[in-house]
């Protein structure tokens, strides 16, 4: 890709298709080499059917989540235009940026989350999930804020002044971004607990009020109405989760804030040493 780039070398989408594939192939064989040591390929029935039996659920969580992320680009190509989902299509990519402290966070999470679980049980969850929340939007926040002053000259640099129309969606894709840690936490540290078969259905909930969402909206208010209707989804998701996790876990957006307030302090200190 980069060559293309700088040689502007014209691509097709079937040489877009071959580039991702060969990617992918080169990083299986890498993670491969990397871990052959610890590969075995002689079939164990106990853990084939544990795997199977815990795998089933976090494979609908997966396609679950892939719906609710792309339900309202497949939308507006329905009811829109090629062109509107281009324009939309900008913003989304540059609020994706938020999925990487979350990803990041996620790894080192959820193996302490499963030793915390089978130490302490399901009482690990409300400290691992208040502060892994508040640590990503230690870093959530600052970005978001500077996405949201600078965004239309972000979009004229990524993606040309041809795509100005996407600085408004930015700044609404900015917005529920911030709300994605609260709960894409709960789904990782539900699915460290053992909890896997509830985070499906919780999953499936969320992509099912994003659809309706988006049905209701994007007829009448276009591209702008499937960045609303994600807002809106999100913001309900989060008033349903917290309601399940004060209930079950005792868990408070109160101490998240806390947490916030804490680690901000500790990083600006942090900061002012190294000068």
């Amino acid at each position: 890709m980069l060559f293309h780039f700088i040689f502007e070398y014209q691509i097709t989408l079937f040489q877009l298709g071959v580039w991702y594939g060969a990617s992918a192939l080169t990083g299986t064989l890498v993670s491969f080499i990397a871990s052959k040591s610890k590969i075995s390929f002689l079939m164990n029935k106990k853990w084939t059917k544990a795997l199977f039996s815990y795998g089933k659920y976090t494979l609908g969580t997966n396609l679950s989540a892939v719906l609710m992320r792309n339900i309202d680009i497949w939308m507006i190509g329905w009811y829109l235009t090629p062109a509107a989902v281009a324009v939309y299509n900008v913003a989304i990519r540059i609020a994706n940026l938020f999925e990487v402290p979350s990803m990041a966070l996620a790894s080192i999470l959820f193996p302490e989350a499963v030793r915390r679980a089978e130490a302490d049980g399901d009482s690990a969850m409300k400290s691992l999930y208040e502060k892994s929340v508040a640590v990503i939007l230690l870093f959530s926040v600052p970005f978001a804020i500077f996405v949201i002053i600078f965004s239309n000259e972000i979009i004229a640099l990524l993606a040309g002044s041809e795509y100005s129309e996407a600085g408004i969606i930015l700044n609404i894709t900015m917005l529920y971004g911030l709300l994605i840690p609260f709960n894409k936490q709960m789904g990782v540290v539900l699915d460290a607990v053992g909890k896997a078969k509830k985070n499906m259905f919780f999953v499936m909930r969320n992509a099912i009020i994003n659809t309706i969402l988006n049905i209701m909206l994007i007829p009448y208010l276009g591209v702008m109405g499937a960045a609303l209707a994600t807002l809106s989804c999100m913001i309900i998701v989060l008033l349903l989760n917290q309601i399940y996790l004060h209930k079950n876990y005792k868990i408070s957006l109160k101490n998240i804030a806390r947490h916030f307030g804490d680690y901000g302090q500790k990083a600006f200190k942090r900061v002012l040493k190294l000068q």
